[in-house]
């Protein structure tokens, strides 16, 4: 099976397909690639992390802007940009200049009412630069700066290496209107984004949604509470749910006193 695998993962590689997204995102399209993740060969709505349009159900509005960092081929960001409608906008930050060229076929095939999506093929960490980015041998969805390299074990060995330029959150605010979700998925490298991310937490104080992971949950849990914000499971209704403790591997940081305005669709 592992054999069948690798040889699925190799032939994947330079292949795309359109896919439709889920109800009620299903107005939009995605270019999709094996090569980022398996699991969009399954059949049906299968495809597609539920999770993801949750979030995006639960907090995006019309108006919206939105930040998909780590986009991968864009599906949060292809569905944000249905839920925000005409007068949102969407950017996705990915520095895998194959994955931020399939966001940028999505983009241009989104149908009228849509909010603009844009594409800025980067890395985030905490201040501006180049860095070392790894390719992942087993998939493209867990690529990660060379920095964290190890941290997470999904990807393997490394296919490629390359030097890609790197903002911080922060910069971000200077090519975008301030996010109301931000989106983060970036094999590792959580806790260092917001360390270059003060101005984001302290004044435009967005809903976050964040993939955490074990050697990074008690860093990240304390920059978030430190930046006041509660911690809450995606995969739940908001509605009766208490404050996490501490981060979980996908985990939905609100600001206090905002959890009202939070569950918005």
């Amino acid at each position: 099976m592992k054999h069948l695998r690798t040889l699925v993962e190799r032939m994947s590689r330079g292949r795309s397909f359109w896919r439709r997204l889920p109800a009620p995102f299903a107005a939009a399209r995605v270019l999709v690639t094996p090569d980022a993740a398996l699991s969009y060969l399954k059949p049906g709505d299968a495809w597609c992390d539920p999770e993801l349009l949750r979030v995006v159900s639960q907090c995006v509005k019309a108006g919206d802007t939105v930040w998909d960092i780590g986009a991968n081929v864009g599906v949060f960001g292809a569905a944000a940009a249905v839920a925000a409608g005409a007068n949102g906008s969407v950017l996705c930050i990915e520095p895998d200049l194959v994955l931020a060229q399939l966001i940028r076929k999505t983009a241009s095939k989104l149908p009228p009412g849509c909010a603009r999506l844009e594409v800025l093929a980067t890395a985030v960490a905490e201040r501006p630069g180049v860095a070392a980015f790894n390719v992942a041998e087993r998939g493209r969805a867990s690529n990660a700066l060379e920095e964290f390299a190890g941290v997470r074990s999904q990807g393997g060995s490394v296919r490629e290496r390359q030097l890609v330029p790197v903002v911080s959150m922060d910069d971000l605010l200077g090519v975008s209107a301030s996010p109301a979700v931000v989106k983060i998925d970036v094999e590792g490298a959580e806790s260092v984004i917001f360390k270059g991310a003060a101005r984001v937490l302290r004044e435009v104080r967005p809903l976050i949604y964040v993939e955490v992971g074990d050697g990074q949950r008690a860093v990240v849990t304390q920059q978030l509470r430190d930046a006041s914000y509660e911690l809450f499971d995606p995969s739940k209704p908001l509605e009766g749910q208490s404050p996490l403790p501490e981060c979980r591997w996908n985990t939905l940081a609100i600001p206090k006193g905002t959890r009202g305005e939070s569950a918005r669709k």
